[in-house]
């Protein structure tokens, strides 16, 4: 099961990989194209929308996180380049952002950019190990993430992996807390187990629980 935020990347990333593959296509013959040379291209276009695609494209195509520097999405962008080549060490030059006026720190996009990578990989080690390396990036050795973002990293593997023991990892922080039932719910509905449902708490995610098992 893919959550929304990462069925946007996986539609981003194809199109990025098009616009790459059909603009070398079509300015050059070289089988390895020197893509450097296309990044003042880039730059060059006005609509910010298509140069941001055209920079993201050039960033992943080379496997360079640093052409994401070129872009004002940097983060958005160096998580691409990491998913598209399957590097968690890509994650690390990640910077803050900001959106919709919200200051987003360094350790949060670089924590996502881990939590993409560990779905993606179907790898809990990479959870469990967020504080040393994230710690480590942003040179703080005795750094703690945010526990909300542990219990997304643990909540999206075990949903990848289909693997509720997992689910048990993630924190309840208070009581309407609907993390952990959700992770829970979506496996219990991927495998046709009802008996999952026992382990969900909240009343609203133990309905949809019960209701998706007895319907598939």
């Amino acid at each position: 099961m893919i959550d929304r935020m990462t069925r946007r990347f996986i539609v981003l990333l194809l199109l990025t990989l098009i616009l790459v593959i059909s603009s070398c296509a079509t300015q050059t013959n070289d089988k390895t194209p020197d893509f450097g040379q296309y990044i003042s291209k880039c730059l060059n276009i006005k609509d910010e929308t298509a140069k941001m695609y055209c920079t993201y494209g050039l960033a992943i195509a080379t496997g360079d996180g640093a052409m994401c520097d070129y872009s004002t999405y940097n983060s958005q962008c160096r998580t691409l380049v990491a998913l598209a080549n399957n590097d968690l060490s890509a994650c690390n030059g990640i910077r803050s952002s900001s959106a919709g006026g919200i200051s987003i720190s360094k350790e949060y996009n670089v924590a996502f950019c881990y939590t993409k990578i560990a779905s993606s990989r179907k790898d809990a080690t990479i959870c469990d190990s967020m504080d040393k390396n994230i710690g480590a990036s942003i040179e703080m050795a005795e750094f703690r993430l945010d526990i909300n973002a542990k219990n997304d990293c643990y909540s999206q593997v075990a949903i990848a992996k289909n693997d509720s023991i997992l689910c048990e990892k993630v924190q309840i922080q208070f009581p309407d807390d609907t993390k952990k039932d959700y992770c829970y719910t979506w496996i219990a509905i991927s495998k046709h187990d009802s008996s999952l449902c026992s382990n969900v708490v909240n009343d609203y995610p133990k309905e949809v629980c019960n209701r998706g098992t007895q319907s598939t």
